[in-house]
């Protein structure tokens, strides 16, 4: 499900385990007015999802199967750590450490970075 505004906006749907071959699509509009769809792709991929903000980087993967992240070809010079969780956010996770290369993450899992520096 999404929104349709006034604006133009990008849009993401993930369907696991849809299989090979061909699939249909079906697009249900509520109201009246017309609506432009463009540039519609597919893609038999993990929807691998990274979001970059000013003072860190969030890696998530929404999958049923295991998703490496290579960190350094996804923020260049970026210098990145994990975050210092308590005892209640799984400190062998939230370690604190420092994050480079690349990083696995398990399915339906995801990792908060913190960047180290400006």
């Amino acid at each position: 499900m999404t929104f349709v505004g006034r604006e133009d906006f990008a849009s993401a749907f993930y369907f696991p385990d849809a299989g090979a071959g061909e699939a249909d699509v079906e697009f249900s509009i509520e109201g009246a007015e017309a609506v432009l769809i463009s540039a519609v792709t597919a893609h038999a991929h993990a929807d691998a999802i990274v979001r970059e903000f000013d003072r860190g980087l969030v890696l998530a993967n929404p999958s049923a199967r295991p998703y490496e992240f290579d960190v350094a070809a996804l923020a260049p010079g970026g210098k990145f750590r994990r975050i210092q969780g308590s005892a209640l956010q799984d400190p062998k996770t939230n370690d604190g450490s420092a994050v480079a290369g690349k990083v696995t993450l398990g399915p339906k899992d995801a990792l908060f970075l913190v960047r180290d520096g400006p």
